[in-house]
């Protein structure tokens, strides 16, 4: 609509102007054309800053689909066996960048579609020694098995979000890698009810 009466206003600008032809000199003329000038140089400022906002709400619309489909796509990584399944996130706390000799916390959650108790043991195997993890204050070391090392963390240390329900635990799980690169890891999680498990990648900086 802006840019309809802006049009507009140019057009009658330019009439104006040629019909006025040499009266420039007689002040209502000069102020009547004087203050359509005006008023096309506000409506295109008005343009170009709704431009400018339409501009950053698309730009927000587009990161905000891209966060939704990360977290669907993280959410909905899950064994493809069994006929119940545990669906399993893994991501850094805070969802920050993951530093070389900086410690960092590790979320390990768990959603199952109806309740389970005691919550599930957590198995985490890697491709290579990740150090003494620490969780609820404990430390803990792998074992190594042939190529892989194996993590194992019991239902002691898994933290049950909503008791009522007894269908989201979380595991928040300590470590600082030493150097930089690619960390592939596979997490399991098993009980008697479910026995679920992702692969996936950490990269540190």
């Amino acid at each position: 609509m802006l840019k309809i009466i802006n049009l507009v206003s140019l057009i009658t600008v330019t009439i104006l102007g040629a019909i006025l032809g040499g009266e420039y000199d007689n002040p209502v003329h000069l102020t009547a054309l004087g203050s359509l000038i005006v008023y096309c140089i506000v409506v295109q400022v008005l343009l170009e800053r709704n431009k400018d906002i339409q501009s950053e709400r698309d730009k927000a619309k587009d990161e905000l689909e891209l966060t939704n489909r990360k977290l669907s796509e993280l959410l909905y990584q899950s064994n493809q066996y069994g006929e119940n399944r545990l669906y399993l996130a893994v991501h850094p706390l805070g969802g920050g960048a993951l530093t070389n000799s900086t410690p960092a916390i590790i979320q390990i959650i768990m959603n199952a579609p109806f309740g389970i108790s005691p919550p599930p043991d957590i198995k985490l195997l890697t491709n290579e020694n990740w150090g003494a993890l620490t969780i609820c204050g404990r430390s803990v070391y792998a074992r190594e098995f042939g190529a892989r090392w194996e993590y194992l963390f019991s239902t002691s240390m898994i933290t049950n979000l909503e008791n009522t329900s007894n269908k989201f635990f979380l595991a928040q799980v300590g470590v600082q890698f030493t150097r930089s690169g690619i960390y592939e890891y596979t997490v399991e999680a098993q009980s008697k009810d479910f026995q679920s498990k992702i692969s996936n990648s950490f990269e540190v900086a």
